[in-house]
Parts: C-alpha cells; sequence; structure tokens
C-alpha cells in the first residue's frame, strides 16, 4: 500500500500520531523565531484537521475545525504586527485540539473491532490531551499579568509544551514550577486527567486487543464505514 493510499484511508491514526510528534518536535526546534512559529502553527493546525478527516468527522464539524484553523493562522501571522492578537492563537489553538480529541475519541468508540488502529487513537487522544492543556497555560499567561513560571519569566511556546507533558505523565522534574493558584489547579487536573485516562482508557483499550463488540446476540467485524 502505498502512502497516498494510506492517507486516505479512514483511520489512520498512525499518521496522525506521528504527525503530533512532528508537531511537539517542530515547536522545540521553532524557539521564538517568528517566521519558525508562524510554521508551527499551519503545521499543527494542518495535524488536527487530518486527524479530524481520517476520524470521518461529519461536515459540519469539520467546517468549524477549518473556521478555527484559519483563526488561529490569522491570529498567529498578525501577532507580529498586532501584538495584542498574540493571545488569540492559544485560545483557538486549545478549543480545536480539545474538539480534535473529541472527534478521535468518539470514533475508537464506535470501533466494533478493537484492534491496532483503536490503540493508535487512543494514544493520539492521550498526546492531544497535553496539547490542549499546553495551550491553556499559554493562554493563562497571556491573559494574567502575574508571572506564569517562577523560574521562567517570559516563557515561550517551547516551555508550556514542556510543562505541559512533563505534568501530563507527572514525571515532575521541578526545573519549572507555576506561581499563582489558577496554573496550578489546572496543573493538578491535567496530572489527574493523564494518570487515569493511562489506567482506564488505554488499560481497557490495551487489554481488549482483538476482541469483538457485541451487537445483539452475534459479535460482528463490522467496521463504522459499512454500518
Amino acid at each position: 500500500m502505498t502512502l497516498a493510499q494510506r492517507v486516505a484511508l479512514p483511520d489512520s491514526y498512525g499518521l496522525v500520531l506521528c504527525l503530533i510528534v512532528v508537531s511537539v518536535l517542530v515547536t522545540a526546534l521553532a524557539g521564538e523565531n517568528r517566521v519558525a512559529r508562524d510554521l508551527v502553527v499551519v503545521i499543527q493546525a494542518g495535524t488536527l484537521l487530518y486527524a479530524q478527516w481520517t476520524s470521518r468527522a461529519s461536515p459540519r464539524v469539520l467546517r468549524v475545525s477549518i473556521g478555527l484553523v484559519g483563526a488561529a493562522v490569522v491570529f498567529g501571522l498578525l501577532s507580529s504586527a498586532i501584538p495584542d492578537l498574540d493571545g488569540g492563537h492559544p485560545v483557538v489553538a486549545a478549543l480545536l485540539a480539545l474538539a480534535t480529541a473529541a472527534v478521535i475519541g468518539n470514533r475508537f468508540r464506535h470501533h466494533l473491532a478493537i484492534d491496532g488502529s483503536t490503540v493508535l487513537a487512543a494514544m493520539c487522544v492521550y498526546l492531544l490531551i497535553g496539547f490542549f492543556f499546553a495551550y491553556v497555560f499559554a493562554s493563562i499567561d497571556k491573559f494574567d499579568d502575574s508571572q506564569f513560571f517562577v523560574q521562567q519569566a517570559d516563557p515561550g511556546s517551547v516551555d508550556f509544551v514542556y510543562y505541559s507533558y512533563v505534568t501530563l505523565t507527572t514525571v515532575g522534574y521541578g526545573d519549572l514550577t507555576t506561581t499563582e493558584a489558577m496554573p496550578r489547579m489546572v496543573s493538578t487536573t491535567e496530572a489527574l486527567m493523564g494518570q487515569l485516562y493511562l489506567v482506564s482508557v488505554v488499560a481497557l483499550v490495551v487489554g481488549n486487543v482483538g476482541r469483538r463488540r457485541f451487537v445483539g446476540d452475534s459479535p460482528t467485524a463490522e467496521s463504522p464505514e459499512e454500518r
């Protein structure tokens, strides 16, 4: 099967997972260079749109997501000329990441045969949770006058992505800690969600790989596309 054929197939969550990882790496490499940051916005937006497309999101959801992508790109491109617009991008990006995770979660929830694509979909949702909270932290930093991190007076996007995934996985290096009550409570929420997701959703999916759900009195291998 060619790459083009794989891209066109539904439930291509291996590709989605690779794109999410690339988005994280590009964010780290971009730093605070303006052109590179704009490129990151485009890559992340494309990744999230493809995730929804391969999940066969409804046309209405795709239209809303395309609108969010357009808003995120506009905010990102104009923020260099109008600094006040810089706070709009993380808000829109957080909404888009949340919507994408919901679409993927709904898709694999209806998989009648639990297979490798179901496991990959669950992993994609886990990584998108980290992305969502990274944007939430960035939004708090933009709209709150208080310093976000104790150790970093002027954090960049890579700091928020790094802090989010460290919190999600409860690694807790301690090299970045928050100053105010609000980001501390959001961090606690992310840590709890990360652990509960692993011990419930991921564990349940992995433990049932190869099994089929029952429809009526008999199991079926029918895919969502065939219903």
